[in-house]
């Protein structure tokens, strides 16, 4: 489903302040003149039920796989957490979240401008200096990645 990032790995790493290695699909590069970005905003974790806490885990965890396991559990597996960001987006796009997601996530790619994860608990958002900084990632991102287009989503 996701593109071996292993041969990007070391690439991404000499990104100042990346966190996260972005969701990219594994037809994307395959992709001609029609390369899609999602570019959405953060992280966010909080929750009590088990499921949550075991995937906000990962994100304590400092894991540079985070959103690559966030786009393969929320929007493939469709495992949301609360969340409502993946299934609108679905709706979006294809009008419905009855479709064959790894069909749509296959051919594209993923990440989020603010490298720190939000607390959703006590409502925490961005600081001026997340945006700044992830501003800075997502323009390197972008020389290694090439996308033909953007889309803001949140």
């Amino acid at each position: 489903m996701s593109y071996n990032t292993n041969k990007l790995n070391s690439k991404f790493d000499e990104i100042k302040n990346l966190r996260y290695y972005p969701w990219i699909g594994n037809n994307y590069f395959n992709q001609k003149n029609m390369r899609i970005a999602f570019v959405a905003e953060s992280h966010y974790y909080g929750g009590t039920d088990m499921k949550t806490l075991q995937h906000n885990k990962v994100l304590w965890e400092n894991d540079k796989n985070t959103t690559i396991e966030v786009v393969e559990e929320e929007s493939i597996i469709r495992e949301y957490y609360g969340t409502k960001m993946f299934p609108n987006l679905h709706r979006t796009i294809i009008g419905n979240d009855e479709f064959d997601t790894i069909k749509l996530w296959s051919n594209l790619v993923f990440f989020n401008v603010v490298q720190r994860p939000m607390n959703y608990e006590i409502k925490e958002r961005p600081q001026w200096k997340d945006f700044c900084d992830g501003w800075e990632v997502f323009i390197e991102l972008n020389k290694i990645l090439k996308p033909d287009i953007c889309v803001i989503v949140g």
